[in-house]
Order: C-alpha cells, then structure tokens, then sequence
C-alpha cells in the first residue's frame, strides 16, 4: 500500500488467498474489522508503530502467518482478531492494551505460549479457546478478571500461576484443561 492512508476499511482485502506479504504504511493508525480474514497465504505482517485500533476479526482465518507482534501504539484489539490463525506460533502484544478480546485468540491451534504484559486487566471469554498447543501463559498482577472459557480446552496447558489480583475467574475458564493439573496463587 502507498503511503497516505491513515485508516483501512473493513473488509478491503477479505479472502485474497494469494495475499501472502503486507508492509502498511507508517500513516495508517486504524486496521478496520475483517481487513485481512481469511487471507490463508499471509506470511509475512507489519503493522506500523502509529496504529491505535486493530478491529474485529482483522486477521481472523490467516492460517499461515506465524508471528504477530502487536506495536506498543495500538490501545484496541477487537474481538476474534486473530481467530483461527492456525499457524500462530509466537506473540507480542501491546501493554497499552487493557483486556485480551473475546475470542482474540480462538483456534490458534499452533500457539506455544504467551506472556500476558503487565497492564492487561481482563481476558476475555474463550480469548484463547482451543489453543490446543498452548504449553504456558504467564498472568501479570494487573489482570483482575478472567471470563468464562478464557483457556477453554487448552489441551497442552500443564501449570498456571493465577495472581493475587485475580479476583474473578467465570465460569469454565479452564474447561478441558485436560493436563492442567496445578494452579498456583501467590
């Protein structure tokens, strides 16, 4: 994309099977709501450091992009936004990010880890549903709320250490855990 754009719209590149490298520009600062979805050949993503917004399902169903880091700019990830990314090994989120989206990463089924950053306060229901890789997730002192189905069948999950500040975990949050077999609280 040339420079100049300062927001893309929803929908724009929806299901481009072949769309496999995006460099935005430096100008953009809002990925609107399914954007990229289904863009099942999309290995390689910048998203500059001046974005603020990534919208709903933005990158849902881009089944081979392997790695997200999302800048310290963006303030707002809407729900499903990396849903079904199936190939997601790795990811760097924003700490000026306040909650983990419903379903923000539901089905990303290659997903090893994730270190939530410190001024995160909720994870959103099934925001990490069916993670079946998910090995680790490393909860700050910030978050205080866990939704309902938060690591819904996170299959691999064996250990987690839930902070004092938790002060709500809904129901079902580790349904099918199926090796889950500590939870710690410091």
């Amino acid at each position: 994309l040339p420079e100049g754009f300062k927001e893309i719209g929803d929908n724009v590149f929806y299901g481009y099977e072949d769309l496999a490298c995006v460099k935005l520009p430096r100008g953009v600062i809002k990925i609107g709501g399914s954007v990229f979805e289904n863009c099942v050949s999309l290995v390689d993503l910048t998203i500059p450091s001046n974005v603020t917004d990534i919208g709903p399902r933005a990158f849902a169903g881009c089944t081979d992009l392997p790695f997200i880091l999302i800048p310290e700019s963006v303030k707002s990830v809407g729900t499903a936004a990396f849903m079904n990314c199936s190939g997601l090994k790795s990811v760097e989120l924003s700490s000026n990010v306040n909650e983990i989206s419903k379903s923000m990463f539901f089905g990303c089924t290659s997903l090893e880890g994730i270190s939530i950053p410190v001024g995160i306060t909720k994870i959103g229901s099934s925001a990490f549903g069916n993670c079946s890789s998910l090995a680790y997730a490393i909860i700050p002192d910030s978050v205080t709320n866990i939704e309902a189905a938060a690591f819904y069948a996170c299959s691999a999950l064996s250990s987690i250490e839930i902070p004092s500040s938790v002060t709500r975990i809904n129901p079902n949050a580790f349904e099918k855990c199926t090796e889950l077999t500590i939870l710690n609280s410091n």
